[in-house]
C-alpha cells in the first residue's frame, strides 16, 4: 500500500477561507500566514483555546458559594 494513501486515510482535512475584499479578514489572513504552518498554528490556537475553557470551568466549580447574612437570608 501507498504510504500516501495510508497516511490520508487518517486525516481530517477542514479548509478555511479568507475573503481577501474585506480587511479585517484580509489582516487575519496575512498574520496567519507570517506564523508558519498555517495548520500548526491553527491547531495551537485551538489548543489555548480549550485550556483556557478548562481553567475557567476549574475556577469555576472552585469558587465556594457566597453565605448569605442571617438577615439576608429572610428578604
Amino acid at each position: 500500500m501507498n504510504w500516501q494513501v495510508s497516511y490520508m486515510d487518517n486525516r481530517k482535512v477542514r479548509p478555511v477561507s479568507f475573503n481577501l475584499d474585506d480587511p479585517f479578514e484580509f489582516e487575519l489572513n496575512e498574520y496567519a500566514n507570517k506564523n508558519g504552518v498555517f495548520s500548526k498554528y491553527i491547531k495551537r490556537l485551538i489548543q489555548r483555546d480549550k485550556e483556557k475553557l478548562v481553567a475557567n470551568f476549574i475556577e469555576i466549580t472552585n469558587e465556594q458559594p457566597k453565605k448569605k447574612g442571617v438577615a439576608k437570608s429572610f428578604i
